[in-house]
């Protein structure tokens, strides 16, 4: 009878044994995948904010190749517009926030402007732009999480018209 009572104990041990390592490896599981969703996010959303102070840089750069770079206003907002000429006509890049997203629209010059045929481009909370001289400008993004992030683009041409 002793023999069989150790071989039960030696069994529940066993089992007891495994089911502590279970719930570890379940546990160590559960922290990795917390780990990589908060990793995963915070990187999506630092490139957003980086693509979109790039995308944002090399449109300035391109304006200041190309034509006028101009800060307007837009429903409460900033908008840059870059304006250039093809072929004899004159049209206007307009690169705004709307509806949480950063937007660009390319039109005519003249032609009226309907912020909701833009082309989203990514999320953003908020967009600033602001001349700091006529070759300097600061760009503003703002992430969905509210932090904002700044870009000094400094231009090689000759000074922009600023309205």
């Amino acid at each position: 009878m002793k023999r069989r009572d150790q071989h039960i104990i030696d069994v529940v041990f066993v089992l007891s044994l495994f089911c502590v390592f279970a719930v570890l490896a379940l546990f160590v599981v559960v922290l990795g995948a917390n780990a990589y969703k908060g990793i995963s996010g915070a990187m999506t959303e630092n490139y957003n904010v980086r693509s979109s102070l790039t995308y944002l840089t090399e449109k300035i750069r391109q304006g200041d190749a190309y034509g006028d770079i101009l800060i307007s206003e837009l429903a409460g907002g900033d908008a840059l517009v870059l304006t250039q000429e093809i072929e004899e006509e004159t049209y206007e890049t307009w690169i705004y926030l709307y509806e949480g997203k950063l937007t660009e629209m390319f039109i005519r010059q003249g032609t009226e402007f309907v912020p909701e045929f833009g082309q989203a481009i990514m999320d953003l909370s908020g967009f600033k732009i602001a001349a700091l001289d006529g070759r300097l400008f600061r760009v503003t993004a703002v992430d969905v999480d509210g932090v904002e992030y700044d870009s000094l683009v400094s231009l090689k041409g000759t000074p922009t018209r600023l309205d």
